[in-house]
């Protein structure tokens, strides 16, 4: 990944770490649903998925060291949020992971990541509290930069084949069956 993307992806993943840190994230916040905590745990699923797909990628080729370690890093954020929000973080499954030869991790990696985006799109088009909205948008363009990150790494052109990403529920359920 570049330099700048990284720094990109980064700064999203701060936005999202700054809103569970918000003293008003609270179970007393006002406009924070029980909805809205079940998203959250939706999110942090996906989230616990990615970072143990990229542990084990990056045990295996160091190129994925940054993004296990900015997905590790979405799941403290979301852990810490759906606290906050007076929710129960939902935990990592504990299952082994099929890795595909080290030369197929790239494209695994984008399918994985292109599936995550459109999640995101759909969660955000769920949500009902604005700083919740906000931070799951930073998260979205987190996501969409490692798309773009990941379609290099994997050779593939970096313009999209469409002009706008559509919502995807059930994508967590697909990415599992890929890694099962």
């Amino acid at each position: 990944m570049q330099r700048r993307s990284l720094l990109l992806a980064a700064g999203a993943s701060a936005v999202l770490t700054a809103c569970g840190q918000d003293p008003a994230a609270g179970p007393n916040r006002p406009g924070v649903s029980r909805a809205d905590v079940e998203l959250l745990n939706e999110a942090l699923a996906f989230e616990h998925v990615e970072a143990a797909f990229y542990a084990a990628a990056a045990a295996r080729d160091e190129r994925f060291a940054e993004l296990a370690a900015q997905e590790a890093e979405h799941v403290a954020a979301l852990t810490r949020a759906v606290r906050d929000a007076g929710g129960r973080p939902v935990g990592g499954a504990d299952v082994a992971l099929r890795l595909p030869a080290r030369d197929a991790v790239p494209a695994l990696a984008l399918r994985i990541e292109e599936r995550r985006a459109a999640a995101s799109l759909d969660l955000v088009s769920r949500l009902g509290n604005p700083g919740l909205l906000a931070a799951g948008l930073a998260l979205h363009a987190v996501e969409a930069r490692h798309v773009i990150a990941l379609r290099e790494l994997a050779g593939v052109a970096l313009a999209p084949t469409e002009a706008f990403g559509a919502p995807a529920r059930g994508a967590l359920e697909e990415v599992r069956t890929w890694l099962a």
